[in-house]
């Protein structure tokens, strides 16, 4: 009897991966991402459904890298979105796709999938508030009189108080003549030293007697009306 073995060779495929950082709008980053590494893992399994060993890719924006010697078969790449590189005055928004389920057969020339990071650019820095004008300072008051008032203003230039003098005790001193002022002007002056002292008298102090007697038969003449009229007044 003779024995058949039949042997098998895996078949092996490779799969490419790149990583991509863009803008909202399409501006492409890889300048501003410099040397940052975006994270990648590739999981599955094989034609018999056994579990190929996981393997993880750092790459940069703008490169690609190959697995290789992949075993013909179902596979997913996902990207680690936890962890994603920051890049200087933007925001990571999103990682399109996030995962991608990839067959790796004779076909694959290699499969090539590519993960795209999104960013936000940051708005700009909001300008300082200019400050606010500082409050205009009240005017002094007026300056209230000196002893104060009922405004609630204390003076501001109070009265000076002088000590009481001092008075000699005992009598006082008697000055001779010869030091009191004006003490030789004469008390009575004669009159041809009176301005005008020889002008004549302009009033008549003899004529009195004329004008009490005027009034008195003024007084006499209205008494003598007064009582003709209250005598014809009886009579009718």
């Amino acid at each position: 009897t003779a024995a058949i073995t039949n042997t098998y060779t895996i078949l092996n495929g490779a799969l490419t991966i790149g990583e991509m950082a863009m803008t909202t709008d399409g501006i492409n980053l890889t300048t501003q991402a410099g040397e940052n590494l975006y994270h990648v893992t590739v999981t599955g399994t094989d034609l018999g459904g056994n579990v190929v060993p996981e393997q993880t890719l750092d790459i940069k924006s703008g490169e690609t890298a190959t697995v290789e010697n992949l075993p013909y078969g179902s596979y997913t790449v996902t990207a680690n979105v936890k962890d994603v590189a920051a890049i200087t005055g933007y925001t990571w928004t999103e990682t399109t796709p996030a995962t991608t389920a990839v067959e790796v057969n004779a076909t694959t020339v290699p499969e090539l999938v590519t993960v795209t990071n999104i960013y936000t650019k940051d708005a700009p820095p909001t300008p300082p508030t200019p400050p606010i004008d500082p409050p205009t300072p009240p005017i002094d008051p007026p300056t209230p009189p000196i002893g104060g008032g009922d405004d609630g203003y204390e003076p501001q230039n109070p009265p000076v108080i002088l000590p009481p003098a001092e008075v000699p005790q005992g009598e006082l001193p008697t000055l001779p003549e010869t030091e009191v002022p004006l003490a030789e002007l004469p008390t009575e002056l004669p009159d041809e030293a009176v301005p005008m002292g020889d002008a004549p008298s302009t009033g008549d102090e003899n004529r009195t007697g004329l004008w009490l007697g005027l009034a008195l038969t003024s007084v006499l003449g209205m008494a003598g009306l007064l009582f003709g009229k209250r005598k014809k007044e009886e009579n009718q």
